[in-house]
Order: structure tokens, then sequence, then C-alpha cells
């Protein structure tokens, strides 16, 4: 990837201002009930508009205030098989063929890329912030009896964290409590057991529930540092992450969101992206449109017809020369390269289709 050379601060405003077109664009292609031919010049209309904010973004982000200080990958990698961290509660729990990634550091204003090829559940959290916690936590035992001196006493104490761990009691004739002593026979110091024990835990905070896209690479931008993980089938826990180091960014992150509306800026771009990623779908549907090439002023309202027919016509020498098919609009032409003559359509209803049709005179400046 080549990065341009330093932007001045009024470059970059200007980058900044060239963004609004695309919301005005994406609300006035949503906003359309018409008819294909005036849709299409809308969608044309609303897809310039995406590339001239989509190259905004990329002049924000790319050329920034000058070239990146690093370029650098962080591997993607399963941790947990066969589990997601669920979206809305925000615990990991057992779901079929879906993993966690290991756990990723990522810094305060860096640009992260992660790599995306389809969406994972609904309720699953794509990216969540992990918080590892190590505290004292209370051991609860189960406990078994036997009667001595008609004295109920305890027998075996087994620790709820592992079953294995079990305490015997032993007491004296007259059933008064002497020693406790562990699964490997070691005396109990005191005979108390122990009530807590050591235990580090992650708990994760989701922060994204779906990519904003499906293909591509979903762009995060932290505003403090975090540990975050992925939750994705296990298929899509792998690759790259993309880190790119911009001051430009970090100075965004800083000055103008604080520290906890990570979630604000990346929605941001993912949004912009998605909406983006719509307007291309629909106009994959009209076929090849190339927005830079067509003066949209001047386009006729053809509603899906031919704008121009091939036929061989009539030449007869009669009142029924000319095309035999009826015309489609006003202002169609009709080309008949075998007899090199070419008609266009000046009205649309009349007793034989061929007197809808003007031959225009060719002048051969050859």
């Amino acid at each position: 990837m080549d990065y341009p050379l330093t932007q001045t601060g009024a470059e970059v405003q200007e980058i900044l201002d060239s963004v609004g077109p695309l919301q005005q664009a994406v609300e006035t292609l949503q906003g359309q009930q018409t008819t294909l031919g005036e849709g299409l010049g809308a969608e044309v209309a609303a897809r310039a508009a995406a590339d001239e904010a989509q190259d905004a973004v990329i002049g924000i982000l790319v050329k920034g205030t000058g070239a990146p200080d690093t370029v650098t990958k962080m591997a993607l990698s399963k941790a947990i098989s066969d589990q997601a961290v669920i979206y809305a509660t925000g615990k990991a729990v057992a779901k079929s063929g879906y993993g966690i990634s290991s756990a990723l550091t990522l810094e305060k204003g860096k640009i992260y890329l992660f790599p995306v090829t389809s969406q994972p559940a609904s309720d699953v959290a794509y990216l969540s912030q992990t918080v590892t916690n190590t505290y004292d936590k209370a051991i609860v035992y189960a406990y078994t009896y036997e009667i001595i001196n008609d004295r109920r006493v305890i027998h075996t104490a087994t620790a709820d964290y592992d079953e294995t761990l079990v305490y015997t009691y032993s007491y004296d004739a007259d059933g008064n409590l002497i020693a406790i002593v562990d699964k490997d026979g070691a005396l109990v110091p005191g005979r108390q057991l122990p009530t807590t024990r050591r235990v580090t835990e992650t708990f994760y905070t989701p922060i994204v529930n779906q990519p904003a896209i499906s293909s591509g690479k979903f762009l995060f931008v932290p505003t403090h540092g975090m540990d975050v993980v992925v939750s994705h089938v296990s298929a899509q826990l792998t690759g790259d992450v993309e880190v790119l180091d911009f001051q430009l960014t970090l100075g965004l992150v800083t000055t103008l969101l604080g520290d906890i509306q990570e979630r604000v800026l990346c929605e941001a771009f993912g949004l912009m992206s998605k909406r983006i990623d719509s307007i291309e779908k629909r106009l994959a549907v009209q076929g090849d449109v190339k927005a830079r090439s067509i003066d949209l002023g001047y386009i006729p309202k053809v509603c899906g017809r031919e704008m121009v027919v091939f036929e061989v016509t009539r030449q007869e020498g009669s009142f029924l020369d000319g095309p035999k098919s009826w015309p489609s609009f006003l202002g169609q032409l009709c080309v008949d390269t075998v007899n090199n003559k070419v008609y266009i359509a000046y009205k649309m209803t009349s007793t034989n289709a061929n007197q809808c049709w003007y031959e225009l005179t060719i002048t051969n400046n050859s």
C-alpha cells in the first residue's frame, strides 16, 4: 500500500467536509419510489457521492497528517472451541462450530482492520473486550456424616471446584475431633478447612454485535488500550489483523471522543461501508454503469427499454418502407446496418409502425 505525503490542515478539513454528500445521497436513494429510469439516475448519483465520501474517509485515515509511523499485522487464532460470546449477556456459552480467539492487545488511537468473510449469528458478539480478574473465591463443601456415641459428626468434606479434593475427619472414642487430613493424607493445620481459593477469571464486555460488512475488512479504532477477542465460526478465526498507526487518528480519538466511546467511531465507519456495499449491490442489478462517464442531466427516461434497436427495414418503394417494429418511447433510434438507414421515433401511434419513424439523413464526411 502506498501512503501519500503529509496533508495540510486545510486539506484535511476539506476531506472532512466532503463526507456529507454520502448521507444525502443515501437518503435520496432510499426514498426513491420511481420507475427504473428515474431510479437509475438517483442510484448513479448516489454511487458517485459514495465514491466521493469513501475517498474522503481514505483521505482521513490514510493521508492523515503523513505516512503511518508503523504498518504491522497481528495473527488471529482460535483459543477456545465450540463456544461463543453472547452479545446480550457477555457470557461465553456452548455453541457448536464456533470459537473464541486468543486475546489481542489493542492500543489507543491505532487503526485495526479485522478480516471478515461472513457474518456471525445474530446473537453472537463478534468483538468483545476482555477483562481478567484475580480474586479470592469462597469454597463451598459437600459433607457426609457418621454417628459416634449417638452424635452426628462430619465424616468427609468435598470442595465444590474439585471432586477429588476430599478431606477426612478423625475423632476419638468420645466423638471429639482430633484431626483432618487431605486426599494425600497430610494434616490440615489447625483443623480448619480453607474457606477461599485464589482464582483468575476472564469476563467479556461485548463491543460489536455483527460487523457492518459481510466481506472485506472491518475497521475498529479503540479510544483506550484494551484486550479484545473475536467470536465467530471457527473457520473465520484465522488470518491477519492489519494495524495502522497514524498520529491524526490518535488526536481524533483523544480530543473528540473520550475514553468510553470506541463504538461511536468504529460503527460510524462500519455503517458507511455497509451503505456503500448496499449501493453497489443495487447498482449491480442495473448492469455495468459507470457514473463518471455519464452526464446525468441528459439521460432519457427509457424505463428499461432499448435505447437503440437494430432491424433490417423494408425497402419496397411504398408507404410501408421503414421499420416494422413499434417504438418503445419517443426519441428511440432504429439502425438498419444492411441498408445504411437510421430512423428516430417521433410519435407512438399511427396506422402502421413505419409511420412512427422518421428517416434521418446521413452525411458521409470521410
